[in-house]
């Protein structure tokens, strides 16, 4: 009888546990896509659109993790080896969470500082009051963002299954790229500001070129340029001559 019992319960736990397994990556992957279409609305602006796409981001990452914290899936996610899979998941529903939460809702509050259009003042000048007025907002999330970036790199690769492989690695080219972007972004509001006179005045003139090329943030003594992975913002000084 006991051993009937105790062979319901595995049963139980299996069924439980495969279900869980449906659900969280249903949910994984709708929680990425909205997290995706959020950012790409912060990059227009529309920050109605990536309110509604952060709120599904949300939702979505914390059902997730629910799944990946069940109690069949706590269980397995610690039998050496044939639990690694599972122990990947959890992590990775960890990282989604905080995404949804600390990097992708509060962004929603600086969306116009995420957006290069709305960078530009109009003739090629920059709204530095926008930068400014963001500055503080825009590094607290920055800082949350890398610390989620060093968390989704420190994802362990399960010992099998290529579905649980691939999710890891999307989800790390996701979160690096995120971090990048907001990175960057608050790199300009730190510096350019006070690099283009705001805070003294000036004994040069600043404009801004726009390439559609990425490159990597570089700081010089005449200049800046960050990207949000589609537009790079060059800015140049010049005295009596117009820049080439």
């Amino acid at each position: 009888m006991a051993g009937i019992l105790l062979l319901l319960v595995i049963i139980g736990l299996g069924a439980w546990l495969v279900v869980g397994a449906l659900d969280a990556k249903s949910n994984l992957e709708q929680a990425r896509n909205s997290a995706q279409q959020a950012k790409d609305a912060l990059l227009q602006a529309d920050t109605g659109e990536a309110s509604k796409w952060a709120d599904e981001a949300q939702s979505h990452a914390q059902a997730a993790r629910g799944a990946t914290h069940s109690l069949p899936w706590n269980i397995a996610a610690v039998v050496p080896w044939l639990g690694s899979p599972f122990k990947t998941g959890q992590q990775i529903s960890d990282v989604v969470a905080g995404l949804a939460a600390d990097v992708l809702e509060p962004s929603v509050h600086v969306g116009q500082a995420l957006s290069p259009d709305h960078l530009f003042a109009g003739n090629g000048h920059v709204d530095v009051q926008l930068l400014r007025d963001s500055a503080a907002k825009l590094s607290e999330i920055s800082t949350a963002a890398t610390t989620l970036d060093a968390q989704a790199r420190a994802i362990s690769e399960p010992k099998y299954l290529t579905a649980m492989r691939d999710a890891r690695a999307a989800l790390q080219a996701q979160t690096s790229d995120l971090s990048g972007l907001l990175d960057h972004t608050a790199l300009a509001a730190r510096l350019a500001p006070s690099m283009m006179g705001a805070d003294a005045p000036a004994a040069t003139s600043w404009g801004f070129r726009r390439t559609l090329k990425p490159a990597a943030p570089v700081v010089y003594s005449a200049d800046l340029e960050f990207f949000d992975s589609t537009t790079v913002l060059q800015p140049w000084r010049s005295w009596d001559q117009t820049p080439s």
